[in-house]
């Protein structure tokens, strides 16, 4: 296997259960990780703001919808109730399921990072259902002033939302949410992940 996720579970130090999945969580990772440095470096285009955006979001939904799953079967016992609970919650909303996994946060006080993503997929949502909004401005008399008059048109609000300074904020959002998921998950799962070695080094794995 070069590409995936393997997930062994264990009880009382012996393995129980062993499943393989698609683990495309860590190549959202490195896209969105990879448009952030992008963005950071060249302010020209929108194209490493839509990227943040997009795999951010990817990013995002495929951790929630891994650590909701994991955390019920965890929480709700036997397992058969969980995984019909799952069933039940996997086709819900994003912002639905992020106010559950927050139900699990044990810092009950601190939800601003809920609502802080919700913006996020809103934004997201924007692009993906995307039907441009058009404003109108006063009719030139002179042509020539065209140019000009164009230069000190404001940018449409989608446009702002995916440059700096606004889209550093919206990947500081992501990353710093992610990071609370993280913890609400390992508080509730003990679980290391060991990335697969390539096949190069393993011939040299002891």
């Amino acid at each position: 296997m070069e590409d995936g996720e393997l997930a062994l579970r264990f009880e009382a130090g012996r393995i129980v259960s062993v499943s393989v999945g698609a683990g495309l969580d860590e190549a959202y990772s490195r896209l969105f990780e990879a448009a952030r440095a992008n963005a950071q470096s060249s302010q020209k285009t929108i194209d490493s703001g839509i990227a943040i955006v997009v795999f951010g979001c990817m990013w995002i939904e495929a951790l929630c919808n891994g650590y909701l799953s994991e955390l019920l079967a965890r929480t709700i016992p036997p397992e058969g109730r969980a995984e019909a609970l799952w069933t039940a919650l996997e086709r819900i909303s994003i912002g639905h399921k992020l106010k559950i996994l927050a139900t699990f946060d044990d810092d009950s006080g601190d939800r601003a990072w809920v609502g802080l993503l919700e913006r996020v997929f809103q934004l997201r949502n924007s692009l993906v259902h995307f039907r441009d909004r058009h404003v109108s401005v006063p009719a030139l008399e002179d042509v020539h002033e065209l140019e000009s008059y164009v230069a000190q048109l404001p940018e449409a609000d989608l446009i702002r939302q995916l440059k700096p300074p606004a889209i550093d904020a919206t990947a500081a959002a992501i990353v710093s949410s992610k990071e609370r998921l993280d913890a609400i998950y390992r508080r509730h799962v003990p679980t290391e992940r060991v990335p697969l070695a390539p096949e190069s080094d393993a011939g040299d794995a002891v």
